[in-house]
């Protein structure tokens, strides 16, 4: 279910922008699931283009997913969370790798030492 969960939510991404997704088990409502991230993440500067809530409608998870300027460097995604985030949050980046010179789309998932939902 968490496979067909990401693929739903991936469906709506713009190739020209970089997304984090952030997920974890709740049963609580999307936006109060990540109340204690939303503080974590710098949503003054303007690296996040977006934000959107997920909730998997077959099970607990829940996602958070942060639209972010597509010209943003690798090294300002890491600092948008400051490696502080709660150790039951999983996350990914995504980006289209047509920008590197690549033709598909790469997953580099990331798992904050929690387990992978």
């Amino acid at each position: 279910m968490f496979d067909t969960f990401f693929i739903s939510i991936r469906q709506s991404f713009d190739p020209c922008f970089r997304y984090m997704v952030f997920t974890r088990k709740s049963s609580a409502e999307a936006a109060q699931a990540f109340f204690d991230l939303m503080g974590l993440i710098e949503m003054s500067g303007a690296a996040v283009v977006d934000r959107s809530f997920h909730k998997d409608p077959f099970s607990d998870t829940v996602a958070l997913v942060l639209k972010l300027r597509p010209d943003m460097p690798s090294a300002a995604i890491s600092d948008l969370v400051g490696g502080k985030l709660p150790e039951d949050i999983f996350f990914a980046i995504y980006e289209a790798n047509e920008r590197a010179g690549k033709n598909r789309s790469e997953d580099t998932s990331r798992n904050n030492g929690g387990h992978h939902p």
